[in-house]
């Protein structure tokens, strides 16, 4: 097992390369996935990155959170966009249950490579906040989490 710290800017500059890298699947359940109209975006170039993943024919699922209007995170209104882009390019994306709080913030790539983030992908994970993540190389423990989020994902609608 290999772990990779990854603080601020090295999280993004991580993720995108990942992303890039991917060979035939990407699962990632964010509770912030912000959309930005600035294609230079930080936001915007995730985005970008997963649609040419999606194109080369990597298969790819996203949770992302939904919470109840009284809900003071507004993850919901957050959300709304992307789910909405990432849906209109066929990629498989689901709400959390509203329930309860999909607060989880994790990437698994190829059922080899997991990372545990603090990161949501906003603004704000990428430019103001002290956010610390961690990639972790291990198909056993990729493979572990790939079964938590395939439970998860196939529970919801």
């Amino acid at each position: 097992m290999v772990c990779h710290l990854l603080l601020n800017k090295e999280y993004f500059n991580s993720v995108l390369n990942e992303i890039d890298n991917a060979k035939y699947s990407i699962n990632v359940s964010m509770f912030y996935f912000s959309h930005s109209k600035d294609k230079s975006a930080i936001t915007s170039k995730l985005f970008d990155a997963i649609s040419s993943a999606h194109k080369r024919g990597v298969k790819i699922r996203f949770i992302l959170d939904r919470d109840k209007p009284s809900d003071i995170y507004k993850s919901y209104k957050a959300n709304k966009q992307r789910f909405y882009d990432l849906k209109g390019l066929g990629i498989l994306v689901k709400y959390d249950k509203k329930e309860s709080a999909s607060h989880s913030k994790l990437i698994i790539i190829d059922d080899e490579k997991t990372i545990i983030c603090s990161h949501n992908w906003t603004y704000g994970s990428f430019e103001k906040y002290q956010d610390i993540s961690v990639l972790i190389e291990s198909k056993k423990l990729a493979e572990s989490f790939v079964k938590i989020f395939s439970s998860r994902f196939d529970a919801l609608d």
